[in-house]
């Protein structure tokens, strides 16, 4: 998919220039990768077992009494996990450094760290070769798969695959053991990415939550939702675009905030959206209606399509029926968002965020120089914290004034009083390493009272001295994130 651009000084994900430190640690870690799998191929077949997977132990099977199966049942769905062949560990190795695309995902999931990148691509590979997702069929995961929980629906506005779950139908305690659930996953994953066509690297998942149930809070559920976590974010950084939880009910919630959320990355977690009222008119943001069903479990997606079957086939016996009923032709990518890149001329007031639902907020923008980057926060009964992280390319750094809006009623008019304010600058050393640079960024924390509920959070951002892309330009690039924490 990216051979054509693999010469290439620039990003292909992002069709951005590569700055040169960028690009040196792209050099180092594909150099580390392909001498780290000549070494593995070098190594005796009786090394085999040396080192291990330490996210995904081996373990016995729980139906076969704790005995150790041979090698020769490996593919039935009670085979526990095991290590891979250390050529299996080098082939996987040597196709990842053949990819830049690949590369870069990886590069950019550690911050551009070639070492924490190098460790993160070799665990990758070692999981990959144990797991082999690609020989996975669904005789292999015989009551994960057939469940219904899993199933891919038709491409989002940009040419994305759309993985639907729905919780109803989700059994961790009928599973062999939780290999069964990561072979799920591993599958459905594959699934998706071999139905991505030209330039597309992302797919989006949909999330019905409305039978969410304390019996998937219980230890084997949670630990499978901790597997799930460390393959999209640690197997496979970058390629979830979009998460979205429809329906969630305030277990599921609490459940997310005080379980789930430690284990979350910020890119990973400014990719969530919870989808609390209109599910359908909130999804036709990012999908069109053709390419969704009316309902997935008890969520009205308010989609035109008829229901889409649960898997049943190889992945190329999937993909290829796929192809032939969607005309013969994978659909490429799709820039959706023009507005995205429009530039501000004014005091750029991008939204208000309702402060009601637990959610992140974050996104990019071009700021007209001397005006600030202006957000706004809603403050509800039930709103506890509200943090922000702003970055911009900016040479002296970022300053973030917040304040504390009000309203007081009187008998002739309604003032607006400032209950609190602050301002917060960028500590020594932090900063966001993007796509455009190494951006200063200047991140706060504001615990709410009660007494402010129906009040506003005015969020200000400006920078302190514009760097020579700001007075070349006319603009500074900023990104922001926002994230709101309710009871």
């Amino acid at each position: 998919r990216d051979g054509a651009l693999s010469g290439a000084d620039a990003d292909p994900t992002r069709a951005m220039p590569l700055m040169p430190p960028q690009r040196t640690a792209l050099e180092e870690v594909g150099r580390g990768l392909r001498t780290w799998a000549g070494k593995r191929r070098a190594e005796k077949l009786e090394d085999v077992g040396a080192d291990h997977i330490s996210a995904l132990p081996t373990r016995a099977c729980s139906r076969t009494g704790g005995l150790t199966l041979p090698s020769s049942v490996d593919h039935l769905p009670c085979a526990p996990l095991r290590p891979g062949l250390p050529v299996e560990e080098a082939r996987e190795a040597e196709a990842l450094a053949a990819s830049k695309c690949d590369l870069l995902r990886f590069l950019r999931a550690q911050r551009w760290n070639s070492g924490k990148t190098l460790d993160m691509a070799i665990d990758c590979c070692k999981w990959r070769a144990s797991v082999k997702p690609t020989e996975i069929t669904p005789q292999m995961v015989p009551n994960a798969l057939p469940s219904g929980t899993w199933r891919l629906a038709g491409c989002s506005r940009a040419g994305m695959p759309i993985v639907l779950v729905d919780v109803i139908p989700w059994r961790p305690a009928d599973y062999y053991s939780i290999d069964e659930y990561i072979r799920a996953i591993a599958y459905i994953i594959e699934l998706a990415l071999a139905r991505m066509g030209p330039g597309v690297q992302q797919f989006m998942v949909v999330f019905s939550l409305a039978g969410w149930t304390t019996e998937m809070m219980r230890p084997r559920a949670t630990r499978c939702l901790f597997q799930l976590m460390h393959i999209t974010q640690r197997i496979h950084p970058g390629r979830v675009a979009r998460t979205i939880f429809c329906g969630a009910p305030r277990l599921f919630q609490t459940f997310f905030w005080q379980v789930l959320r430690p284990w979350m990355d910020a890119e990973f977690l400014g990719n969530i959206r919870f989808c609390r009222r209109d599910a359908g008119e909130a999804l036709s943001r990012w999908i069109d209606r053709s390419q969704l069903p009316a309902t997935l479990g008890e969520t009205s997606l308010g989609g035109t399509h008829d229901d889409f079957p649960v898997p049943s086939r190889t992945i190329r016996e999937e993909t290829a029926a796929y192809i032939a009923e969607i005309g013969g032709e994978l659909p490429g990518f799709t820039c959706v968002s023009p507005a995205a890149t429009t530039r501000a001329e004014v005091s750029v007031l991008l939204e208000r965020i309702p402060g009601d639902s637990s959610g992140t907020y974050s996104g990019e923008v071009d700021v007209k120089v001397g005006r600030p980057l202006v957000l706004e926060v809603g403050i509800s009964e039930n709103t506890v914290v509200i943090m922000w992280h702003f970055a911009a390319l900016a040479s002296s750094g970022i300053v973030c004034d917040f304040r504390v809006l009000g309203r007081r009623s009187s008998v002739c008019c309604v003032t607006v009083q400032t209950l609190k304010k602050g301002t917060v600058r960028a500590a020594d050393g932090a900063s966001t390493f993007t796509d455009r640079g190494m951006m200063p960024g200047v991140m706060g924390k504001l615990e709410v009272d009660k007494a402010w509920a129906g009040g506003t959070l005015q969020l200000s951002a400006h920078t302190c001295q514009d760097s020579s892309v700001a007075a070349a330009t006319g603009y500074w690039p900023a990104m922001y994130s926002i994230g709101v924490e309710t009871e």
